[in-house]
C-alpha cells in the first residue's frame, strides 16, 4: 500500500499556492483530485475562504478549489477546544487584530480531531504547510508541540514517493 493510502494530510493555503506556483502539472493535480476522493488529503473550510472569497484575485486557483468545497471541512466544537489549547500555547500563531479568520491553529485543531477519532490509526494525519520550520511559533512548532506530523512541500512530495522538478513562478 503506498504511503498516502494510509495518511490523511491536512492541506495549508501555503501549500496549494506552492503547488500552483511551482509544480502546475496537470497530472499533479489530477493525482490531488485521487487523494480528495479517498479522503487521504483533507482542508479546512477556512483555508478554503482564504483561497477563494478572500483571495485578492480570481485564479484558476482559486477555480479549482471552488470545485472542491466538500473536502474543505467547517468547524466543530472539538476543533474550537483544541484551537482554544493551541493559542493558548502559541498566542502568535494568531495575529489578534486580525479581522479575517486565521486557518492555522484550526487546521491543526482538525488534525487533532480527527488524529482522536482514529484510534487505529492516530499517527496517520500530518498537517502539509509552507511555514518556516525553524521558526517557534509557526506550524511546524504547533505540530511538534502537539505530536502532528508537519511535512513541507517537498517532504509531502516525496512521501507521496513522486520526482517533481520546480517550474519558473509565473511573471
Amino acid at each position: 500500500m503506498n504511503t498516502y493510502m494510509k495518511n490523511i494530510y491536512c492541506l495549508d493555503s501555503s501549500a496549494f499556492i506552492d503547488i500552483h506556483k511551482y509544480y502546475d502539472i496537470k497530472e499533479f493535480w489530477d493525482m490531488l483530485d485521487d487523494l480528495f476522493t479517498i479522503g487521504s488529503i483533507i482542508s479546512h473550510r477556512i483555508v478554503f475562504n482564504e483561497l477563494t472569497t478572500n483571495a485578492k484575485l480570481a485564479s484558476s486557483l482559486s477555480t479549482w478549489i471552488s470545485k472542491r468545497r466538500q473536502y474543505f471541512l467547517v468547524e466543530t466544537l472539538a476543533q474550537a477546544k483544541y484551537v482554544s489549547e493551541i493559542v493558548n500555547a502559541f498566542p502568535k500563531i494568531i495575529d489578534p487584530l486580525s479581522k479575517k479568520d486565521q486557518a492555522d491553529p484550526w487546521l491543526i485543531a482538525l488534525a487533532l480531531e480527527r488524529q482522536s477519532i482514529n484510534t487505529l490509526f492516530p499517527d496517520a494525519y500530518g498537517v502539509v504547510s509552507q511555514e518556516c520550520i525553524v521558526s517557534s511559533i509557526k506550524m511546524p512548532a504547533v505540530c511538534k508541540f502537539f505530536k502532528i506530523k508537519h511535512l513541507d512541500l517537498p517532504g509531502f512530495i516525496k512521501e507521496l514517493g513522486l520526482e517533481l522538478s520546480f517550474k519558473k513562478p509565473h511573471d
